[in-house]
């Protein structure tokens, strides 16, 4: 592409490491955007720039930020379980403080927090909906009555005879 020199060396590079499928394996992987752009010298906004020129390329980014909320979800198992703290043999730590658990509980929810943000159809919350009609008809009967001429007995025009039995005075 003549005059985007930047946006050409970034096509260029990432062809010469392996192509789409390499970056994108490294969103699914769950490694920041910022980093895999720190490895090309290259900003946030050329990234998305070049996950957007491409149809197929950005459907499969979709599919990658999938994956990584997959990823998320269990690296947030893993930090409730655990697993992510050794010793300095490479043993797993026992006894957790209350900070540490505090810490932990905070990690992993932050991580399942992002997960449902990338992928809110599996991960994402469901809104709870709920629905209130309130129909009030009396106006709407009234109008109908009066419309078909037949008004109810407290609005309708009325006149009172007296009977005098057939005479008259």
């Amino acid at each position: 592409m003549v005059g985007q020199p930047i946006k050409d060396a970034l096509i260029r590079q990432i062809d010469k490491e392996g192509g789409d499928e390499v970056v994108l394996s490294r969103v699914a992987a769950g490694e920041r955007i910022k980093d895999i752009m720190a490895d090309y010298g290259l900003s946030r906004t050329m990234f998305y720039q070049w996950v957007h020129a491409n149809p197929e390329r950005e459907q499969a980014y979709v599919i990658a930020q999938r994956l990584k909320a997959e990823t998320l979800v269990e690296e947030a198992q893993d930090i409730l379980d655990g697993q992510d703290t050794l010793d300095d043999d490479g043993n797993p730590v026992p006894v957790l403080t209350s900070a540490e658990v505090k810490v932990r509980q905070d990690r992993a929810r932050f991580r399942q927090w992002l997960a449902s943000k990338l992928d809110r159809e599996t991960y994402g919350e469901q809104p709870a909906v709920q629905v209130g009609v309130t129909v009030n008809a009396g106006a709407d009967h009234l109008d109908a009555l009066r419309h078909h001429g037949r008004m109810p007995i407290e609005e309708a025009e009325y006149s009172v005879e007296e009977d005098n039995g057939g005479v008259e005075a």
